[in-house]
């Protein structure tokens, strides 16, 4: 019963899969907030140089929605591959101009992090809004 319910949940990829590919989009996801802290310290006049709990707490949260995206990007990337990927066929193609959809490699779910936390940072700037 356990794996039917894995296979429900994640479709198209094994267990494995998902693990190796979430850890590696999480990886993305680290790199990316880590470089925009950096950016943020040393190019950002703004910054306070002291420690902020709201400011901690915002940046737990983008890190938390980020984490909770990527495992549902992940697990049914299959599903809606085609949207974010352009795959063109022949018409004449065997498999006709039908079901078209890409795997997720380890490439792809690094980038999957990386474009994840912009989008979440973008959501979560705007939802949050913290007065210095």
């Amino acid at each position: 019963m356990n794996e039917r319910i894995l296979e429900l949940l994640l479709a198209g990829i094994t267990a494995e899969q998902f693990v190796v590919f979430y850890v590696v989009g999480i990886a993305g996801i680290l790199v990316r907030f880590l470089y925009n802290l950096g950016e943020g310290i040393l190019f950002d006049n703004k910054t306070p140089y002291n420690f902020r709990m709201k400011f901690f707490v915002k940046g737990l949260i983008r890190l938390f929605v980020s984490m909770i995206v990527m495992a549902f990007v992940i697990a049914r990337f299959y599903e809606f591959s085609h949207y974010l990927v352009d795959v063109a066929r022949p018409p004449n193609h065997p498999g006709g101009m039908g079901d078209v959809h890409a795997n997720i490699t380890i490439g792809s779910a690094f980038m999957l992090g990386l474009g994840i936390d912009e989008v979440v940072k973008r959501i979560v700037g705007r939802t949050i809004k913290i007065k210095p």
